[in-house]
This record gives structure tokens, sequence and C-alpha cells, in this order.
């Protein structure tokens, strides 16, 4: 993704009306770039994107699935992101993809005693994608000279085709990992 594309977004979610500290959102507006210039180019290139993610995770031959994304945006005059999840029944994988991203580490996990972990995979464009059920946050920015933009998304199974009469309620997932991609 080029450095103009970035821009215009940015551009895009400036336009989004916010409350005051609050980040830049287009997590409210539904399908936000339905209709705009960036539409195309975004939506053809995490496409890609997904489909190898999935392929990369062994889903892509066996599930239907659909995908939901939206561009957040931040900055040392906005909050963070409250610790949160975004399991509620369909979705599976979540990601983020970081198109802009401070020296800081912002974006960690929180574990079963409370602790923040960071991953060390966020910087400019970093792909992490992880358990949709896993809590995650983000701090707030502190340099003044950095805008955090970030793509996030899930990807919700409607299907699950299973190999050999397995299903996704009785399968044993272990080991889980998380797929990560460095675009140069």
């Amino acid at each position: 993704m080029d450095q103009s594309l970035i821009r215009d977004c940015q551009d895009h979610l400036r336009d989004i009306p916010k409350n005051k500290g609050e980040c830049y959102t287009s997590f409210y507006k539904g399908n936000s770039l339905s209709g705009t210039k960036l539409e195309k180019p975004i939506v053809s290139f995490y496409e890609e994107l997904i489909s190898n993610c999935t392929k990369d995770l062994g889903l892509h031959h066996i599930t239907n699935y659909n995908v939901s994304m939206w561009m957040q945006m931040y900055d040392h005059t906005t909050k963070g992101h409250e610790t949160h999840s975004h399991f509620g029944g369909s979705q599976f994988i979540s990601w983020v993809h970081f198109l802009q991203a401070p020296d800081q580490k912002c974006f960690y996990f929180i574990d079963s005693y409370g602790n923040k972990h960071y991953p060390d995979h966020q910087k400019e464009f970093d792909f992490i994608a992880f358990p949709s059920w896993a809590l995650h946050g983000v701090d707030k920015v502190e340099d003044t000279d950095i805008t955090r933009t970030v793509t996030a998304g899930n990807i919700c199974i409607y299907r699950y085709g299973g190999i050999g009469g397995l299903d996704a309620m009785s399968s044993n997932f272990q080991n889980t990992t998380l797929w990560i991609v460095n675009q140069t």
C-alpha cells in the first residue's frame, strides 16, 4: 500500500465526526468507503491479504467467510483504545494492519492475569492475525510527530466444511500462533 493511499485514508478518517479525545474511526460508519475513490484499492488489497492469511491457516478451502474491516487513526491528542475483544459469535480471526506506526509499541494483548503483552511486530506495514476472543487494546500515542494509522477487521466464518466429519466445535486447536506478515 503506497503512502498516497494512506494519506487519502487519513483524510477520509478526519472527515468522520468524532468526540474530543477519541480516536478517528470508521467502525461506526458501516462501510464508510462505499462509493468513495478508496473503496476499490482498499477492498482489493485486503481481499488478497485475507485470502492468503486463510490459506496459511488452513481455513481457505474448508470455510466460507466474510470480512468486516474499518480504519482507525490515533495521535498524541487522542486516547488509546480500552481493552476489548472482537468475539461476538461468528468472528473467528481478527487482524490489524499497521499502515503508519510510532516507535512506541501501543498495541497489546492481555493475558489471564491482566498483564499486557506487546507484540514485536507493530511497525509500519506489519500485519497481525489473532483469535477474535483475545483481549487486546491500544495505549495512548505519546509521539507528537506521528499519526498511528491502522486497518483492522474480523474474519467471520459462516460455514465450516471440516475434514473427516470434524467441525469447529470438536477440533482440538493447540499451539496457537500469530500469523505475521512483514511487508517492505
